[in-house]
């Protein structure tokens, strides 16, 4: 071994030069060993100071090369508006999920329930068509012999009465209204055409205006047709005699017309006839025709 002088041992440096700002990170541990007390805390308190002091220099190369960074921030506000951007993106998904589902069921309930109105709406349609069929008015013809013993046959007989040669031919017609509810708006057509012009009675007539005419419940009615020379613009009861037409004692006759009226609902009704009688038979002979307006229930 070289001699060398004693005490010219070259001491270690505590810290090296470094480009870094931050410093060693490497603190000295070497304190005494021993029951020096005063030594042992002043080295103690040597590494605290160290460690606070590195602390320290952390922050303040964080500071000057992070926080004070105008790019980090752009990234970092850039990564937040990213994130954000993702968490909203997905949240409003979900609830345009959530709604699209409840709009979908919202759509098959309101099916549902639109399929249970029209359903009702029908149940109720035929129970008012029904209630209405139950109360309406009915006018029908009836068979009486009240006027068996007059110079009039009635229509309604079950044995028609000859008419008197020479004479116009009257015939009386019995109506009454069979129903549970007023016949409104009651209008009545009757005619006789005997001879060439029986073929002419199947004309049904334009729908007739409106008539402050009632007909109640169970109430009968009474009208009488009239041999004329013009049987469709003559149908009231003051006739002069210039337009009676006589009967031959020979030609056929028919008896025929209608009646049109209405129930509390707007529903038109129409009840129809045409007779033609057989006296030696004795009995009315119904021809089947209608003579009621379109659309008129019979």
């Amino acid at each position: 071994m070289d001699d060398q002088p004693i005490g010219s041992e070259e001491k270690p440096r505590r810290h090296e030069q470094r480009d870094d700002p931050l410093p060693s990170m490497v603190a000295s541990s070497n304190c005494p060993n021993g029951h020096d007390g005063e030594k042992q805390q002043d080295c103690a308190w040597n590494q605290i100071k160290h460690c606070f002091h590195w602390v320290w220099m952390i922050c303040v190369w964080i500071f000057r090369h992070i926080l004070s960074n105008r790019d980090f921030w752009m990234a970092v506000a850039t990564v937040v508006i990213a994130v954000s951007t993702i968490v909203y993106t997905r949240y409003a998904g979900k609830q345009w999920e959530t709604m699209n589902n409840t709009l979908e069921q919202i759509k098959q309930q309101t099916g549902a329930m639109q399929k249970q109105v029209t359903e009702m709406q029908k149940q109720t349609a035929i129970l008012n068509t029904q209630l209405q069929e139950e109360e309406r008015p009915y006018i029908v013809l009836e068979k009486n012999n009240a006027d068996r013993d007059s110079n009039i046959t009635a229509l309604s007989n079950t044995d028609p009465y000859p008419p008197t040669k020479g004479k116009p031919i009257e015939v009386n017609l019995h109506f009454r209204n069979i129903g549970k509810s007023p016949a409104l708006n009651v209008v009545v057509h009757r005619h006789v055409l005997m001879g060439n012009s029986i073929k002419k009675f199947r004309n049904i007539e334009p729908p007739d205006k409106h008539s402050d005419s009632i007909l109640m419940a169970n109430e009968p009615m009474w009208v009488t047709a009239v041999s004329v020379k013009n049987t469709w613009a003559i149908e009231n009861i003051n006739i002069p005699s210039k337009d009676f037409v006589a009967w031959d004692g020979k030609q056929e006759f028919i008896v025929f017309g209608r009646v049109t009226y209405d129930d509390r609902y707007g529903n038109k009704y129409c009840t129809s006839f045409a007779k033609t009688p057989l006296f030696e038979g004795g009995a009315w002979v119904t021809v089947n025709v209608s003579l009621c307006p379109t659309g008129y229930r019979p």
